[in-house]
């Protein structure tokens, strides 16, 4: 099992490879890398349990060497762990790298890789340029073998992201999930005398509760005219994250069916126009610099730092906020509230899976890998880490404290929204990071500037032949 160090231009972050044992080696895919940790299968598996539910593979074939790209850090980290598991079931030795880049320079990697004919056997998948590389027939059609193996990839089973079939096939197998929730600050609500979301409101609680909670929690402490508590931090820098607000007021910020975004639809005309009013208006919302500025003065997030009542977020904070927040307040986490008219609150599940190269040399033992990763003992691993995707191992990872937190799972239950993915979809990001924002901060008319913002992104949809998402209905309904 080897664990790639990343280059020059990626922050080191040393892992589980590092222990004793192992030595350096140069990386057969230099040009990737700048030099690669090998350890033994024996010396890593030394400090790790057996894979619970994962019985060995009879009659292995001989060993092989499979080149695996990782883009998160915390993966790359934990993958040592699944190594003795791994090379003793299977016979494959993998050989790890680490590429901790963002979405688009991701993307870039991978298209620079398979034009040289260079990709690795296996891959971290990303979901949010997987299609891609998917439409490019670049990945593994996964189908055959899961259908002759009688592998269920299923909302049932696992937790999905919705691009593991594209067009009818399978590309990828689910890895982890990554649903959104509200953290809420208990004692905050408690100094300011406001009720409690779960004590008071038993969980059912509306927009216009939430509205009146951090309206009560804004307070300028200190009398310059400015607050030093925030009500609410909602970021709306991201068409999926105004999303929730469109979903849950009934509508859509894209139509999954005519595969084009729809930010000038009137129910994500008004979901902009409720964050504008809190941002600009009531002065509830933390704007986006002030929260940069938080993080300055801090060094921690906003909620970390017991600024904020409410906080939308993801599962991955959970264990963030953890060691950040220590003892220094109460804090726990909800559902999305309700609308008006009683529409239940509606997050986002985002998520990631696991990839093989169409051209690999070796596309079985691929396989062998993917199913491995995605059994219960490799879930309960990586479970140590996130949030996996296997729905019966939810609970190896979501563990009081806080008191609530498996509403995170309980996420699948209910009705929840998904990425819209295509070719550009960082492209399309990137631009609604930067015009989405001033229609919410009031620098673009609400309207026109959505109409504007919309036509822009359609511009930048591409999507191959098919309808991926034909006979979706979204959101996404259990």
């Amino acid at each position: 099992m080897s664990a790639a160090l990343p280059d020059a231009a990626v922050p080191s972050a040393p892992g589980p490879a590092s222990a004793a044992g192992a030595e350096l080696t140069l990386a057969p895919w230099k040009r990737l890398t700048r030099r690669t940790v090998v350890a033994t299968a024996a010396a890593v598996a030394a400090g790790c349990a057996p894979l619970a539910g994962d019985g060995p593979t009879k009659g292995i074939a001989q060993e092989v060497q499979l080149r695996y790209l990782a883009w998160l850090k915390e993966w790359g980290e934990t993958a040592p762990a699944l190594a003795g598991e791994l090379r003793e079931q299977h016979g494959v030795v993998l050989d790890v790298e680490l590429a901790a880049v963002g979405v688009t320079p991701w993307q870039e990697k991978l298209q620079a890789l398979f034009a040289a004919d260079a990709a690795p056997d296996v891959l971290q998948g990303r979901a949010n340029v997987d299609p891609l590389f998917q439409d490019g027939g670049l990945f593994l059609d996964l189908s055959s073998r899961a259908q002759r193996d009688k592998i269920k990839i299923d909302a049932a089973t696992y937790a999905l992201s919705g691009t593991e079939r594209w067009c009818g096939k399978l590309y990828s197998v689910p890895h982890w999930a990554d649903p959104n929730a509200v953290f809420y600050n208990k004692s905050l609500l408690h100094q300011v005398g406001a009720k409690d979301p779960w004590d008071d409101l038993k969980g059912d609680w509306t927009l216009t509760q939430m509205v009146e909670l951090a309206r009560a929690a804004t307070r300028d402490r200190d009398g310059d005219g400015k607050p030093d508590t925030w009500g609410l931090q909602w970021s709306y820098n991201h068409p999926s994250h105004v999303g929730m607000l469109a979903w849950t007021l009934g509508g859509d910020v894209a139509d999954f069916q005519a595969q084009r975004y729809t930010l000038d639809s009137p129910t994500s005309i008004e979901a902009h126009r409720q964050l504008q009013q809190w941002l600009t208006r009531d002065r509830i919302l933390l704007p986006l610099a002030e929260a940069e500025g938080l993080r300055k003065e801090t060094g921690l997030e906003p909620f970390q730092a017991g600024r904020v009542a409410f906080q939308v977020r993801a599962v991955t904070d959970v264990g963030r906020n953890l060691k950040a927040i220590g003892n220094s307040f109460e804090w726990d986490v909800i559902h999305l509230p309700k609308a008006a008219d009683g529409n239940p609150g509606v997050a986002l599940a985002a998520g990631h899976g696991q990839v093989a190269a169409a051209r690999t040399a070796h596309p079985d033992r691929a396989w062998e890998v993917l199913k491995f990763l995605i059994a219960p003992g490799a879930q309960e691993v990586w479970a140590r880490v996130n949030m996996p995707a296997l729905r019966r191992t939810f609970g190896a990872h979501l563990k009081a404290p806080p008191a609530h937190v498996q509403v995170f799972g309980d996420l699948y239950s209910r009705a929840y929204g998904i990425h819209f993915r295509h070719h550009s979809t960082a492209q399309a990001w990137d631009l609604y990071a930067e015009e989405g924002r001033k229609v919410v901060e009031g620098q673009a008319s609400l309207g026109p500037g959505l109409a504007e913002l919309n036509r822009r992104m359609n511009d930048l949809v591409r999507f191959g032949s098919c309808a991926p998402y034909a006979g979706l209905r979204h959101p996404i309904r259990p």
